[in-house]
């Protein structure tokens, strides 16, 4: 099948904003780091401060992780670059010491011994730290650098970005989630779940994925940009599961996508042949079904109706938002209904039903089974 003809005015991928959320996907899919990205805040835009223009990210004392906006790394660099973030987190690596940069210097050396020993990802030219060393802990070895200095390798630490990563150990950086995570425990879930996984796998009681297996498709990259872009959303699409079989969202009637709040499943069906864009427009949508509440908020209303309601109100906001692009497969928009609550949208839906009955909502309505489109 050849690929879609581009759109007029449509943008054009990004490619290191693309290979930044496959990296961020795989590793959101190992279960080690798993417990660690939920609970942290990746931003990865032009108005961070944070991260130095010859970096790749940085990480603070309470888990926000910003990533250069423009770098065009590969996919397992940026999953690499982002679990060494985590294994900051996770090591308790944020610690007032007498000398910060043997501190760092030697914190960033254990890191990536661990991650060579896990094998996961690929180190960037920049974060090639040495990993040969006979010290047991990050506490060791920043005694030996303290005694004898830092190794020649690892010269001009001092500067920032100089290795493409550094932990930002000021106070007064803001907590983005307004509460203390505790980090080690968030890990120690993770390598918990990690082994029993590890075991299932070898006693071929669940598959083996890899990480471009579970990587390639629109709606979960759309997923992955909600995780990494809007926390309270990415929050919530994290407690959902994808499914994109088309023979079940044919069997269920639903021609594009819809959401199940009770099961926490999003439906998404490859056979619409969404873009990117497209994906996270819908994906938005979806969530904001849940976000704001419509099944409850039905209370005996007409279902189709109301879904024609929840529909125009939220396609509203997501294009005032700038969130993806709206899908040219009968979408509801109306400018003219801007601030408008689903309710009053509802009202005026009644005073002219001939008209709104004739319209296909974004998505399929599953009245029987309470899903909105």
């Amino acid at each position: 099948m050849p690929p879609k003809a581009a759109k007029k005015g449509a943008r054009r991928e990004n490619p290191a904003e693309v290979n930044f959320h496959l990296g961020y996907r795989a590793l959101s899919c190992h279960p080690m780091f798993a417990p660690l990205l939920l609970h942290a805040h990746v931003t990865r835009c032009d108005s961070g401060i944070l991260c130095p223009k010859e970096g790749w990210a940085v990480v603070t004392r309470h888990g926000r992780i910003e990533a250069h906006p423009k770098r065009l790394g590969q996919p397992e660099e940026w999953t690499y670059v982002l679990a060494h973030c985590l294994l900051h987190l996770g090591f308790g690596h944020f610690q007032e010491r007498r000398k910060p940069m043997e501190w760092n210097a030697a914190c960033d050396c254990f890191v990536a011994k661990f991650l060579a020993d896990l094998k996961l990802g690929r180190p960037p030219q920049e974060m090639r730290f040495p990993v040969e060393f006979t010290a047991r802990s990050e506490e060791r070895l920043y005694e030996e650098f303290c005694e004898g200095g830092i190794p020649a390798t690892l010269q001009g630490f001092g500067t920032a970005g100089s290795h493409g990563i550094d932990m930002v150990m000021e106070s007064n950086v803001g907590n983005p989630w307004g509460y203390k995570t505790d980090w080690p425990s968030c890990f120690g879930q993770g390598l918990s779940a990690a082994v029993t996984s590890a075991v299932r796998v070898a006693a071929g009681e669940e598959p083996y994925l890899g990480a471009d297996e579970r990587t390639s498709t629109p709606a979960r990259r759309a997923r992955d940009w909600f995780i990494s872009s809007y926390p309270l959303l990415g929050a919530l699409a994290s407690a959902f599961d994808i499914v994109e079989d088309p023979v079940v969202c044919a069997r269920l009637d639903i021609s594009v996508a819809a959401v199940d709040e009770v099961s926490r499943e999003i439906f998404m069906n490859p056979a619409a042949g969404m873009d990117d864009y497209e994906s996270r427009f819908v994906m938005g949508h979806e969530l904001l079904h849940v976000g704001l509440r419509h099944l409850p908020r039905q209370q005996g209303r007409d279902p189709y109706l109301w879904n024609v309601a929840c529909d125009y109100v939220m396609n509203g906001l997501l294009v005032e938002m700038v969130i993806g692009e709206l899908p040219s497969l009968g979408s509801l928009y109306d400018p003219d209904l801007k601030g408008e609550s689903a309710e009053s949208v509802y009202d005026r839906i009644l005073t002219d039903m001939r008209r709104y009955r004739k319209l296909a909502t974004l998505l399929a309505v599953l009245a029987s089974r309470g899903h909105p489109g």
